[in-house]
Formats: structure tokens, C-alpha cells, sequence
């Protein structure tokens, strides 16, 4: 078994973790907040953190974290300036950054 301490590293951005995931190999972490996400290699005993904190604030976690392939974090979020549900899709070998995002919109729920 292997504690990870999330809190010490991004504790103080986010809200108490929602969400958390662990990928097929067991390599791979994944955790989120109502607002935020982040990702841990055991391998490479490293964080993956938002370098830029305003893109983490414009979405809400509403739905699920999980690892695609070992390859993408996906998670449901709300869009915050865009008025959108949607899957969001980090790749794990890049930085968290909207720059490397793929998103997939959804029907809202009203």
C-alpha cells in the first residue's frame, strides 16, 4: 500500500477532494475538487498541477474522474464561461493546460 499526501501539494487550491481515480496499472492517480484537478505518477514521484489557477476556477467538476487508456484524465465538468456541460480530457504526458485540452460538449441537464 502506498499513502500519497495530496494535501501538501495543492490542498490550499482546492475544495476537499471529490473525485479520485487510479489507473489500470496502478501508476497513475488521479484526484479532483468541485473546482480543480491534478494527477500523480508513481513512477516519476511527481504532480501534474494547473500552472495556470484561473483556468482551473472556470470549471466545476459535476461528474466522475477516470483514466482513459492510462493515457487521458477525463472528467465531467460545467463550464463556467461557456454555460456548457462537458467531458474534459487532459493528457497525461502534458501539462494541466487548456492548450492541451480536449473537450467534448454535453446535453445539458435542465
Amino acid at each position: 500500500m502506498v499513502h500519497i499526501d495530496a494535501t501538501s501539494s495543492f490542498g490550499t487550491k482546492m475544495t476537499i477532494e471529490k473525485y479520485t481515480c487510479v489507473d489500470e496499472a496502478g501508476q497513475l492517480v488521479g484526484v479532483a475538487g468541485r473546482n480543480g484537478v491534478t494527477h500523480y505518477s508513481l513512477r516519476l514521484r511527481r504532480w501534474h498541477l494547473f500552472g495556470n489557477e484561473s483556468q482551473e476556477r472556470d470549471f466545476v467538476v459535476t461528474g466522475g474522474l477516470l483514466w482513459w487508456r492510462s493515457t487521458w484524465l477525463v472528467l465531467g465538468a460545467y463550464n463556467i464561461p461557456a454555460n456548457t456541460d462537458e467531458l474534459r480530457l487532459y493528457p497525461r504526458d502534458h501539462k494541466l493546460d487548456n492548450s492541451f485540452l480536449t473537450t467534448v460538449p454535453q446535453p445539458a441537464q435542465r
